[in-house]
């Protein structure tokens, strides 16, 4: 089955920077030294629920103060390439390794499915 399904092709680059990543919009509370606390209700399987009478579970991610900068950017307005300059301008870094920070943070929360990628073609080419 895995060997018939087809994998997603990778964005380019120029496409990547200017998407605009779009946070999911959850309950969320304060967390330490200036963090963020995520809070996601994942539903139970159907078992699940006649053993345990719940039927969702609450899932917690805890976000540094780092991660919640970058996440609360996650606007759908705002590009990447502009999230990656503001968060090397902020913490004193260069733009590359800005760059490869925030893509990496943004990889997992894509993954997690707490933020989405909203792709549009680079301006300037037809």
């Amino acid at each position: 089955m895995g060997l018939l399904r087809r994998k997603p092709t990778p964005l380019a680059r120029a496409m990547a920077m200017n998407s605009k990543p779009l946070a999911v919009t959850l309950p969320t509370e304060e967390g330490e030294d200036g963090g963020l606390v995520l809070l996601i209700a994942i539903p139970n399987a159907r078992w699940h629920v006649k053993f345990s009478g719940r039927r969702e579970t609450i899932k917690r991610f805890v976000l540094d103060r780092y991660g919640r900068d970058v996440y609360q950017r996650c606007d759908g307005k705002t590009p990447l390439l502009t999230i990656v300059e503001r968060f090397a301008k902020a913490n004193r870094l260069g733009i590359p390794e800005a760059e490869v920070a925030v893509i990496a943070f943004l990889k997992t929360l894509v993954g997690k499915r707490l933020v989405r990628l909203q792709a549009e073609a680079p301006k300037g080419k037809s």
